[in-house]
């Protein structure tokens, strides 16, 4: 499956596009069927419902909500319950790199947690809705030397509110180093899990022990630091699988594995079924 890239209309070199939608400019109805897309989605529904579908899960995203949608997901948007609300795309250049941090943190949080989908309170829906009119009224403004900045704040205020929504991190400040470490773990991940696959290793690049970073995926994700790269290599796997053509050498070499028998006893193990019979059920 091709992923679709990231393309402003009007060609400017901004990494971010916010769409506001209502009845006077509804969005335009998707073509039929999932697409991956390399960059993430963040949609407020004020008005409507829509289903949307990731990866392997379908949503149902009804009146104030808020979705976000992780890039390399494999996407596909019903828009045409949506009647108004904000749409954001953006790519990973569109952060500096510790902004990147604490904005993979969330998302990786989000995927595993099943967490996509972000009811909004009646006492907080005005002030949600204020950081999509903003965004969208500075993009809308000239150029200048200060856009990107004003636009990366307001992103990273807007993320912050959504992660309290989901209860993302308890608010002690014992916590506040646990955090760091974890977004500096997931977002190392994101970079090398093709490439490195022990949790040490990780470990030790980010600064602490093996034992304290278990500790602190245990806390915040539920998981080992080893249980989660194997499960961001099975998510891939099963995205390739299901929505890609390659074939299992080719994933498998993809994914960093030599031997393509390796890779499918540590799929089977994990999904219960080896990937061609996974592959062969979901196209049931």
């Amino acid at each position: 499956m091709k992923k679709l890239s990231f393309q402003r209309p009007d060609g400017k070199s901004l990494h971010i596009e916010i769409i506001r939608f209502d009845k006077e400019n509804p969005l335009p109805h998707p073509e039929r069927g999932r697409r991956r897309y390399a960059f993430h989605i963040i949609v407020l529904l004020e008005k409507g419902e829509g289903l949307q579908d990731v990866d392997f899960t379908s949503y149902k995203l009804e009146e104030s909500e808020a979705m976000v949608i992780p890039g390399n997901s494999v996407y596909g948007m019903h828009a045409k319950g949506f009647e108004q609300g904000y749409i954001i795309y953006f790519t990973d250049d569109f952060f500096s790199l510790p902004q990147k941090e604490l904005f993979n943190g969330f998302m990786q949080y989000a995927i595993f947690q099943g967490k996509l989908q972000v009811p909004i309170p009646e006492e907080e829906r005005e002030q949600v809705g204020k950081y999509f009119s903003l965004l969208h009224h500075e993009q809308k403004m000239e150029s200048n030397q200060n856009q990107i900045f004003i636009l990366q704040n307001l992103m990273l205020a807007l993320l912050n509110k959504l992660e309290g929504l989901v209860q993302f991190f308890p608010g002690e400040n014992s916590f506040i180093n646990k955090r760091l470490l974890f977004q500096k773990f997931v977002s190392l991940v994101e970079l090398k899990f093709t490439s490195e696959k022990s949790a040490s290793v990780y470990a030790a690049e980010i600064g602490t022990t093996l034992r304290n970073l278990n500790e602190i995926l245990k806390e915040i994700v539920g998981m080992t630091a080893q249980e989660y790269i194997i499960n961001r290599i099975m998510l891939e796997a099963r995205r390739e699988l299901c929505f890609g053509i390659k074939s299992i050498k080719e994933i498998s070499a993809e994914l960093g594995y030599d031997s393509p028998y390796y890779f499918s006893r540590i799929f089977k193990k994990r999904m219960k079924a080896s990937p061609d019979e996974y592959r062969k059920q979901f196209a049931e």
